[in-house]
């Protein structure tokens, strides 16, 4: 049996020598448990209840870990994202959901229409799951969106431009030409529609190339960015918001979680049919 203790770091040779975390199932040497003032050595886990190291606890082992693991990395990000974690989860899993049992509906059931009623409905589940599981912890949602409208101003584009331009100089021969024994490279007349032709690539280049970057960077990003987080806040924070009224109330979150998921999921088949009939038109 090769299973290590995370305190010493040494194998666990028999079973009866070990002792495993009640809370993340991590197995120690149970001289190395009580060494370490009777609690998991796992770093953030805190667990100081343990249980005997027995083959089914070794069996469980793995999920134990897992679970524990996942428990933490979405405490973590949920700390340092706050509610775009919650709202980031919510639409992955709506999206997920919806887009994977529909396309096996449409491999399974080949007919037309098929998958539709089969991915809405695994868009209520998982939008019910959502809402019920929050209203039964009774989390609290925070606006936490750090997207500012028009942080930068226009003039800083064409100082980033200017500054990139002057600040590299392409190198080359003294009069651009390279070829032996060349007088020039273009006539009178080919010469004035080279240069009404760079003329108008600098005044695309100078003048409208950092006005449209500005345009895309400052203004449309981030207003369809807090467009699309807002809608979906909004429509998350409305079926949560009445917090620890809820908490620990199983069927009263049931109850919710199915009224808000399912009117939820009948504004999407509205859209949905409204898209089809538009594009029949």
């Amino acid at each position: 049996m090769d299973v290590r203790c995370p305190y010493c770091k040494d194998a666990i040779a028999a079973r009866a020598d070990g002792v495993r975390c009640a809370r993340c199932a991590t197995p120690h040497h149970a001289e190395c448990w009580t060494e370490h003032r009777g609690s998991c050595s796992v770093h953030g886990c805190g667990g100081t209840e343990r249980r005997p190291f027995t083959r089914r606890s070794a069996a469980r082992i793995v999920v134990g870990a897992g679970r524990h693991a996942v428990r933490e990395v979405l405490a973590e990000a949920r700390g340092r994202l706050g509610g775009k974690t919650t709202v980031a989860l919510l639409l992955l899993s709506v999206g997920a959901a919806g887009l994977g049992t529909g396309l096996a509906a449409r491999a399974l059931v080949p007919a037309p229409g098929a998958g539709l009623p089969v991915a809405l409905g695994s868009v209520f589940a998982a939008l019910f799951a959502w809402i019920a599981t929050l209203l039964y912890r009774g989390d609290r949602l925070h606006d936490d969106l750090d997207v500012q409208v028009a942080a930068a101003d226009v003039g800083s584009y064409y100082r980033r431009l200017w500054g990139g331009l002057t600040g590299e100089r392409g190198g080359g021969a003294e009069g651009g030409c390279l070829e032996a024994g060349c007088h020039g490279c273009a006539g009178g007349g080919e010469a004035l529609a080279v240069l009404a032709v760079v003329g108008v690539l600098l005044v695309v280049v100078l003048a409208l190339a950092p006005l449209a970057a500005w345009l895309a960077v400052e203004l449309v990003f981030p207003i369809v960015a807090l467009a699309i987080y807002n809608l979906l806040y909004a429509a998350l924070a409305l079926a949560v918001h009445a917090g620890d009224a809820y908490r620990g109330r199983l069927l009263a979150c049931v109850a919710r979680g199915a009224l808000f998921a399912g009117v939820y999921t009948g504004v999407v088949a509205l859209l949905i049919e409204a898209g089809r009939w538009a594009a029949g038109r």
